[in-house]
């Protein structure tokens, strides 16, 4: 999957992690433009469960044009105002 960038949000990304915390991921991709919610979740959950890691990963996956009309008061606002981009494609 054509991976535009992936962008860190919640308690990881605030510096504010417990123990139990998970790691929260936005996933950005037009692949997702012809997926519904519930498509997306099982996608990205099927590759976060083959990852090896000492915390859960809680992605979701965007378009581009899906964050950039996210209201700050949703989900995506947040992650447009306050998340960190980790990857983004050349």
């Amino acid at each position: 999957m054509p991976v535009e960038k992936i962008i860190l949000f919640g308690s990881y990304a605030y510096g504010k992690p417990t123990k139990s915390s998970d790691i929260d991921i936005a996933v950005v991709s037009e692949k997702f433009k012809k997926m519904d919610d519930i498509k997306r979740i099982m996608f990205l959950s099927d590759y976060s469960r083959r990852i090896k890691c000492f915390v859960d990963i809680d992605p979701i996956g965007f378009t581009e044009k899906e964050l950039e009309k996210a209201d700050y008061f949703e989900i995506g606002g947040e992650i447009v105002e306050k998340g960190v981009v980790v990857y983004k494609a050349a």
